[in-house]
């Protein structure tokens, strides 16, 4: 059970949390809340438009990048992000955890208590999957990054034939 303030001086008690899903596409959650005085409130709250969260900072794509195949602890994604640059890029704790807050916070990644072999593994570590905004915002990401690399494949190829402007 989770507690919220839901006015001055009240407190609800939200009682049942349910994903709203358009098709297969969760597009937010419903809240149903109950009042200790006996009255009842449901509230849904839909997510942000992934295209709205764009452009992506460059630290929270290569996060994002990292967490598609699967979930992982801090140390692990500044490997695989070292693995998915090919070295060009070494992301530092700091940077990491601080794009981690900011993210868990837009709702693009959560916190899960799922764990790999408990006995391999360090009980203080925090694990992080994506979530379905976090995948959409990489879709759209990702999308609107190769658009940017085929128009600028194009100008050079514009430049180099004296088409230029």
């Amino acid at each position: 059970m989770v507690y919220s303030n839901s006015g001055p001086h009240l407190l609800s008690i939200i009682s049942e949390v349910t994903y709203v899903v358009l098709g297969d596409i969760c597009i937010g959650l419903r809240y149903n809340m109950v009042h200790p005085y006996g009255d009842h409130a449901t509230v849904i709250m839909t997510s942000p438009d992934p295209q709205d969260l764009l452009p992506l900072p460059v630290a929270q794509l290569h996060i994002l990048l990292a967490l598609a195949d699967g979930q992982k602890h801090g140390y692990a994604i500044m490997t695989e992000v070292e693995l998915i640059t090919e070295g060009a890029v070494t992301m530092g704790p700091g940077t990491l955890y601080g794009a981690v807050k900011r993210m868990l916070k837009r709702g693009l990644i959560e916190e899960t208590d799922e764990r790999p072999d408990p006995q391999l593994d360090d009980e203080r570590r925090r694990y992080y999957q994506l979530t379905g905004l976090g995948a959409r915002a990489l879709n759209f990401e990702v999308a609107r990054m190769e658009h940017l690399v085929r128009a600028a494949h194009a100008r050079r190829a514009s430049a180099r034939l004296g088409l230029g402007g």
